[in-house]
């Protein structure tokens, strides 16, 4: 007489019943399959978006302006976290909780110690990017930030900005990229 696991219900024989390796073993295949099938329909996926510029025109980013850096290209958004059409500067979360914004810009190295990268929300600073005067020997440089912030799921949005304060320093940028995903709900 066949035997069931107490906590996941999986079949499988006792010592008086008679040998069926294979149908036993089918038997168990399918209890498990079936099984994994209803967990993975039970997890919800992690709401996040990933944008970022395909372009070949490169976003002009003016001397001592804080620009809003604009996307293109939508890699992953499974939440309706980005309308690119509207706004191609921001990513708008649809739930609320506490999330994770990331952001990064491929900038010329001759002058990028004297930018100013930020994450924003609704408009407001949210965490800046710090330079370091001993950045790695190249053309450019990769500036890298990361932040948490809360989130309504309705109006709040985040952006990213970027200023090169020097006054000589105007460029012309088409490396970048944002995302963000949500930790934990409020």
């Amino acid at each position: 007489m066949v035997a069931f696991t107490a906590n996941r219900n999986y079949p499988y024989s006792q010592s008086t019943d008679d040998a069926d390796v294979a149908g036993d073993i089918e038997a168990l295949a399918r209890a498990i399959d079936l099984d994994m099938a209803a967990v993975m329909a039970s997890v919800l996926p992690r709401r996040m978006a990933r944008v970022r510029n395909l372009s070949t025109v490169k976003q002009f980013f003016p001397a001592s302006v804080q620009t809003e850096l604009t996307f293109d290209f939508v890699d992953v958004d499974n939440a309706g976290i980005v309308d690119l059409g509207s706004f191609n500067t921001r990513m708008t979360p649809t739930s609320a909780g506490l999330w994770c914004v990331w952001g990064a810009i491929e900038v010329p190295n001759a002058f990028a110690n004297g930018d100013e990268f930020m994450i924003r929300k609704n408009g407001l600073e949210l965490t800046r990017y710090t330079p370091h005067d001993d950045d790695p020997q190249g053309e450019t440089v990769m500036r890298t930030i990361c932040s948490v912030g809360t989130a309504n799921g309705t109006t709040d949005y985040f952006s990213l900005t970027f200023n090169p304060i020097a006054a000589t320093s105007e460029y012309r940028i088409s490396n970048k990229h944002m995302a963000c995903f949500r930790l934990t709900n409020t």
